[in-house]
C-alpha cells in the first residue's frame, strides 16, 4: 500500500484529464481550496521515491476549464476564461507563462464549465463541442467571431 503523497495532503484531484508528454511524463491537477497546482511524474525516478511527482505550477482558480498539451506548450483555462500558454523549461521541468490568450467577451458567455468536457486547440482557435473560439491577445481588441454558430458537421 502506498503512502500519502505530500502532492496530496488536503487536495482533491481536479476532475480534467491527465496528459502524457513526449517524454513519458504525466501531469494531473490537485485542488486545495482556491489554490490548484499542476503535478509532473518523473519517469526516470520510481514510482513513490523521492521526487518521482513534482509541481511544476500553481494558480489560484476555482475551477480548471482545461489543460492541453500541443507542440511543446500547455494551455491551462482558469475560472476567468483566461488562457495560460504554458512553457516548461527543458532543465527544471518549472512552466513559465509565456502567453495569456481570452476569448472574446460575447463568446465566453455561451462556454459553460463541465467535467471532462472536450477541447481542442489549434493556433489560435479553441474548439470546444460543436463550437469554435477565436482568441485573442486582450478583450479589449475584440473582433468579430464565428463562434456563436454551429457551424461543425454533426459526429464531426
Amino acid at each position: 500500500m502506498f503512502e500519502q503523497v505530500d502532492a496530496f495532503k488536503n487536495a482533491e484531484m481536479v476532475r480534467q484529464p491527465m496528459i502524457l508528454d513526449g517524454k513519458g511524463a504525466l501531469y494531473f491537477m490537485t485542488k486545495n481550496k482556491d489554490n490548484v497546482k499542476v503535478l509532473r511524474t518523473d519517469p526516470t525516478i520510481e514510482m513513490g521515491a523521492h521526487g518521482f511527482i513534482k509541481s511544476v505550477y500553481a494558480l489560484r482558480t476555482s475551477l480548471v476549464y482545461f489543460l492541453l498539451y500541443r507542440e511543446g506548450n500547455f494551455y491551462l483555462m482558469d475560472d476567468q476564461k483566461k488562457i495560460r500558454v504554458l512553457k516548461p523549461d527543458d532543465e527544471t521541468n518549472m512552466w513559465t507563462n509565456i502567453n495569456t490568450l481570452e476569448i472574446p467577451e460575447g463568446d465566453a458567455k455561451s462556454l459553460v464549465y463541465s467535467d471532462f468536457d472536450e477541447f481542442c486547440i489549434s493556433d489560435s482557435v479553441l474548439h470546444s463541442n460543436n463550437k469554435m473560439y477565436f482568441l485573442v491577445n486582450s478583450r479589449n481588441k475584440e473582433t468579430d467571431t464565428w463562434s456563436d454558430k454551429d457551424i461543425m458537421l454533426d459526429n464531426h
